[in-house]
């Protein structure tokens, strides 16, 4: 059983357990009961699941719903429209006056042309912003719209089919998004998706497609009131329930042990992730299974931190090796770079505690076979995580013999050019590794061989 193999190897480490780790503050982490990341570009896919993640997070409606209770049920409360009324005589026709000062995550204003915009992305198939994923999912949740139009710069005015008291609770369903980022990123809503722009208390900073989306707070949200206390959201889609909670439990308990000093902790993460890899089937769930194999990589290189335990982080690099065996051949972006760096800082940090060179030779060769079989053009992110990885080990070899024998050098042009890779590729949160990395490079004090 895995779970019996690691307990047994890790009882010696307990007891050389030292100080407290330091654990970054602000991070949520919810698994979703949903198998990709819904749809980015304003109106989501998946149901309410879909809503509650990625439509109210990003965007706003003319008309919100008050979340802002947990005791009562939610009402409609004024979201990008101040206020809303019918002709008193005419009830088909609705006015709705615009909240004024509201911005885009990009920078532009919201205006009634932006709401316009918006309603013929859902329901005029000839707009040059047309888009049949969204209409599929909105179109349906406004059957009373008829006509819409412009009055002024703030003002909208909607005609139903018939007397519809129901169209408030129709039009929340609508997300705005903006008309200025859809045009600057060439009119392409699969850009867009990438890098979506909407009016709500969070914008989105990083986004892998059947993986995790990562959102930020939107300091220049409207409603001061809703802007999020938390650094980070990251959003994890997990359709398998066990894994999900395996997963999200064991990583909570890990941070949980690093930041309370609580090796027992730490010890219960380990073993109820290796639990579930005793019952999980690679086969029948092998991105699951992928997933758990990082987590538990994660939690033994945790243990290996809290305890200067060389078993631990070699146990944490079988992991994080088994892991992109499946990541290898899966488009999971984020999820294999973290797979791989944690192999190469667990290889490095064993090779430091033990002193073993041989150990960091094997990791040096084994990341070079990986860089002659990427090359940069064919799939030059995987190259340039490879590079990354490559000046960890170089930085290992100086922190265990305490001379420059050119590994600073190389250490540096391998970090250049995976942050030029990155760079180009718009990849920011990887950008600011290797950024980070040269900054320890270049603060770190070695005397230069002379032989």
């Amino acid at each position: 059983m895995i779970r019996t193999a690691i307990a047994l190897s890790l009882a010696a480490s307990v007891s050389l357990f030292a100080a407290t780790a330091v654990l970054a503050q602000g991070t949520l982490r919810i698994g979703m009961t949903a198998s990709d990341i819904p749809l980015t570009t304003g109106q989501t896919d998946q149901g309410g699941e879909g809503m509650r993640f990625m439509g109210y997070t990003l965007y706003d409606a003319l008309i919100n719903w008050d979340l802002s209770k947990a005791d009562k049920a939610s009402d409609l409360t004024p979201g990008l429209a101040a206020s809303w009324a019918v002709d008193a005589t005419d009830k088909t026709k609705w006015t709705f006056t615009l909240r004024e000062g509201v911005k885009f995550h990009d920078g532009s204003e919201f205006t009634a042309e932006a709401v316009v915009w918006n309603l013929d992305k859902l329901l005029k198939n000839d707009a040059p912003q047309f888009d049949q994923r969204q209409a599929a999912q909105g179109r349906s949740r406004i059957p009373a719209v008829a006509t819409y139009k412009v009055i002024d710069k703030y003002k909208v005015e909607i005609t139903t089919k018939s007397p519809d008291a129901t169209l408030p609770y129709q039009i929340a369903w609508v997300m705005i998004s903006s008309p200025a980022q859809w045009e600057k990123l060439g009119k392409s809503w699969e850009a867009f998706a990438k890098t979506p722009s909407g009016t709500g208390p969070w914008q989105l900073t990083a986004f892998q497609p059947r993986e995790r989306a990562e959102l930020s707070p939107f300091p220049g949200y409207w409603d001061k009131a809703r802007v999020p206390k938390l650094d980070k959201l990251v959003l994890l889609p997990l359709p398998e329930p066990n894994a999900r909670a395996a997963a999200l439990r064991g990583h909570i308990l890990a941070l949980i042990g690093e930041v309370d000093g609580d090796v027992e902790a730490i010890l219960e993460s380990v073993t109820r992730l290796a639990d579930v890899l005793d019952d999980l089937s690679r086969d029948h769930s092998p991105l699951d299974w992928a997933r758990i194999q990082a987590t538990l990589g994660f939690s033994l290189q945790t243990l290996g931190e809290a305890t200067c335990g060389e078993r631990a982080y070699e146990q944490a690099v079988t992991c994080y090796e088994r892991a992109g065996l499946v990541l290898a051949e899966a488009p999971t972006l984020a999820l294999r770079a973290e797979a791989s760096n944690g192999r190469a800082l667990c290889l490095a940090r064993a090779a430091e505690l033990s002193g073993d060179l041989a150990v960091l030779d094997a990791a040096e060769a084994a990341f070079k076979i990986e860089l002659s079989r990427r090359r940069a053009g064919a799939d030059p992110v995987t190259w340039a995580l490879a590079q990354v990885n490559l000046a960890r080990i170089y930085e290992a070899r100086l922190d265990i013999t305490g001379k420059d024998r050119g590994e600073r050098a190389s250490a540096a042009l391998a970090l250049q050019a995976a942050l030029d890779v990155f760079a180009e590729q718009g990849l920011r949160s990887f950008s600011l590794i290797a950024i980070e990395a040269m900054e320890r490079l270049r603060l770190r004090v070695v005397p230069r061989d002379a032989v």
